[in-house]
């Protein structure tokens, strides 16, 4: 293991910056990350229904448990508007209110398997998430969640923006707990108002954020990116990641593509598709999630289909510490691109060792010696002598 010392992140005018590193920390060799970690929100992203031909989704339950599988207390449960649907019937709170007879049913804005749909839950107080259920509603079992991930809050408070209207999207340090794919069996189509059994979560994984902060036009808002592929520490071939979530972006342009330029795009190993965000006020935060055990030493980016000047042109690359910190691995400022589109925007190598740990302070100047003690006063003057004598000229006589 080696010694991490104090690292900062350099501050621009506007743009808010993650607090991300630790001044006494360690980076991690192989093995990944592997901290059990207590939260107070978790995010719920549903991307695909069990029928194909389904745009709606219904949910009537979701429960939570941590130790000893004891139930995690739900505040509340509400739709995350960052990438909004709309309510055929019922909201979010349905799913957090104890009846299986009530639900809550949501309407893709895309088509089924590229829309997406995110209700966040917030605990009173942080627990480990350990376990989870979901319980299916009363009919159509073809609306029913097939493909889904659920992420956690890294940190309990987020970074602001001076604008009330994107409070939500400062910080999107997301954990991923489950990710279930194209996953039909977890109920069956005739068990209606039904439990699942239990989802187990994970922590050991290898976690990579990628904070996209300024485009090629010196804004803050519109960005697109078709591909980021990433390889092994000394050279090999491509390491896929498991997924790619961003917590804090907002959806693109409008149209039709509005609700498909997922994150999750950015892994699909072809540049057809692509991510695209809207705004990103204090930066767009992309989640990648590898196998536990993978060591990354360089990225590529590719361009998207359009807009050069939505290219990225300043981000950092952080990975997640067993300590919950973000240890910078590489920074690119002010990259001249590539105006081609569907194309290799460039190669960039990613720190494999921790800056030098900062010298130590130097030692206090020793202690001036102690000062001498004061003069003893003089003797008293002796008493007068009372005589017959007279004073001249200020003598005695």
């Amino acid at each position: 293991m080696k010694a991490l010392g104090a690292v900062t992140s350099r501050l621009r005018t506007g743009f808010v910056v993650a607090v991300v590193l630790t001044a006494l920390g360690c980076v991690r060799e192989a093995d990944g990350f592997s901290t059990v970690f207590a939260t107070r929100k978790v995010r719920l992203t549903i991307t695909k229904a069990r029928a194909q031909q389904s745009g709606e989704i219904q949910l009537s339950e979701i429960k939570f448990y941590t130790t000893n599988d004891d139930e995690i207390p739900i505040s509340s449960c509400y739709q995350h508007s960052r990438k909004p649907f709309d309510y055929l019937h019922g909201g979010a709170g349905s799913i957090s209110d104890g009846d299986t007879n009530t639900k809550m049913v949501g309407r893709f804005h895309g088509s089924n398997d590229r829309g997406y749909i995110e209700i966040e839950c917030l605990f009173p107080s942080a627990y480990t998430v350990l376990k989870y259920k979901i319980c299916s509603s009363n009919d159509y079992p073809n609306r029913d969640p097939s493909s889904w991930t659920l992420n956690a809050k890294i940190s309990e408070y987020e970074v602001y923006t001076d604008n009330p209207a994107y409070l939500q999207y400062a910080l999107g340090d997301w954990f991923e707990l489950d990710r279930q794919d194209s996953n039909t069996g977890w109920i069956a189509t005739g068990a209606r108002s039904t439990y699942s059994a239990y989802f187990t979560t994970s922590y050991n994984k290898e976690v990579i954020r990628f904070r996209y902060d300024l485009n090629r036009g010196d804004t803050n808002h519109l960005g697109i990116i078709s591909e980021i592929d990433w390889y092994p520490l000394g050279g090999g071939s491509k390491i896929m990641s498991t997924s790619v979530y961003c917590g804090n972006d907002e959806a693109h342009t409008g149209g039709p593509n509005m609700f498909t330029e997922r994150a999750d795009n950015l892994r699909d190993s072809t540049t057809t598709n692509k991510w695209g965000t809207k705004y990103f006020s204090s930066g767009a935060d992309l989640i990648f999630t590898f196998p536990q055990g993978s060591v990354l030493g360089s990225y590529e980016i590719y361009t998207g289909n359009c807009c050069p000047e939505q290219d990225p042109k300043e981000w950092r690359v952080y990975v997640l510490q067993d300590d919950l910190t973000w240890f910078i691995k590489d920074t690119e400022v002010s990259h001249p691109g590539d105006p081609g589109r569907f194309t290799k925007f460039g190669t960039f190598q990613m720190n494999d060792s921790p800056p030098p740990s900062p010298p130590p302070s130097p030692p206090p100047p020793p202690s001036p010696p102690p000062s001498p003690p004061p003069p003893s006063p003089p003797p008293p003057s002796p008493p007068p002598v009372n005589c017959p004598c007279f004073q001249r000229f200020g003598f005695d006589f």
